[in-house]
């Protein structure tokens, strides 16, 4: 399945949102914001 990267300030929601997508059968990233979605991306 694909990798998802999920950016949001508010940690339950962002935590709850990735328990669903990672059930799915996704590979899941999380950042708790813009900034740190950003490095993510680049990091690869």
């Amino acid at each position: 399945m694909g990798r998802i990267l999920i950016a949001d300030d508010h940690d339950s929601l962002r935590r709850g949102l990735a328990q669903a997508i990672a059930e799915a059968g996704h590979d899941i990233e999380e950042a708790p914001n813009g900034n740190a979605a950003i490095e993510k991306l680049h990091e690869g």
